[in-house]
């Protein structure tokens, strides 16, 4: 996806960017939280800092 491309839910007019700090017990794998969280609507992208946890 380039800059101009997003997804048909999202609208360039609202883009902002968030910082979510995820908690838990730590046992569901990162590829299956960035699957989970990139099917919700209105987000474009995903990008998980997986060093700092």
């Amino acid at each position: 996806m380039n800059k101009k491309d997003h997804k048909a839910s999202v609208d360039k007019t609202y883009l902002v960017k968030r910082h979510l700090k995820l908690d838990g017990e730590g046992d569901i794998p990162w590829d299956q939280i960035e699957k989970e969280i990139d099917q919700l609507m209105g987000i474009d992208e995903i990008h998980l800092v997986k060093e700092k946890h």
